[in-house]
């Protein structure tokens, strides 16, 4: 049995599940899940595409991947959110995203 429905980091699909084995259950999926990042999170849910766009398109990307160096907090909205703004300025947009990226 697999699920093309069930995605794991936008890149996986499960394409068996339930596989009993001596020390538990697991499933197969078809692609190597890596760790996952803020962008990549962001990239692969529909619901934080204006974010991602932002990311993009701000070259936040590469500070954002995350490292063992660059280790912050990000505090955002859902595309519902950035729909309630009064403005669709990339630059104001992206104000708001770099106010909300705090280091730790």
């Amino acid at each position: 049995m697999f699920s093309d429905d069930v995605r794991l980091n936008g890149v996986s699909s499960v394409k068996q599940t339930d596989i009993v084995i001596t020390n538990g259950v697991i499933h197969l999926v078809n692609a190597v899940i890596g760790l996952t990042t803020v962008v990549l999170r962001a990239a692969a849910n529909q619901n934080f595409t204006t974010l991602a766009g932002l990311l993009y398109g701000k070259g936040l990307v590469p500070t954002l991947n995350g490292t063992t160096n660059s280790s912050f907090t990000v505090f955002t909205t859902s595309n519902k959110g950035f729909e309630t703004f009064e403005t669709r300025n990339l630059e104001t947009l992206a104000g708001f995203i770099f106010a909300q990226v705090l280091p730790y």
